[in-house]
């Protein structure tokens, strides 16, 4: 509703020779309502599950810049590095293996593949947040 009135503001001000700036304004309601959510889910991953969010007490106060500022580094310039691809095995020969070496080969990519897949995700690097 706010938005055509602008507009029409702004154009007839450009029209007499000025100059028209907009300053938008935020009262983080956004941000606190997204830290809210990330905290709860926390919380719920150490299985300490918060049902309200008004009784979440936050780890300090909010930032509404800092908030804006994690959010668009965290979208744009991702830290996390994409999940471990499984190593994939070929199948056994049905007639068994030509040589020793590729029987060594196969028994050795059997085992990275087995090791890759006790390991835990990688995880975010935070200290570039």
């Amino acid at each position: 509703a706010k938005i055509p009135l602008v507009v029409d503001d702004a154009l007839t001000q450009l029209e007499t020779g000025h100059s028209v700036v907009i300053g938008l304004q935020s009262t983080g309601e956004s941000s606190t309502q997204a830290t809210l959510e990330d905290l709860q889910s926390k919380l719920a991953a150490q299985n300490a599950p918060v049902q309200n969010l008004e009784e979440v007490c936050l780890p300090g106060l909010l930032s509404t810049a800092s908030a804006i500022m994690s959010g668009f580094v965290r979208n744009h310039f991702p830290v996390a590095p994409l999940p471990n691809e499984k190593i994939k095995v070929p199948d056994l020969p049905p007639n068994g293996f030509t040589t020793v070496q590729e029987q060594a080969m196969h028994q050795h990519m059997t085992m990275l593949a087995n090791q890759s897949n006790d390991l835990p995700p990688p995880e975010p690097k935070p200290e570039l947040l």
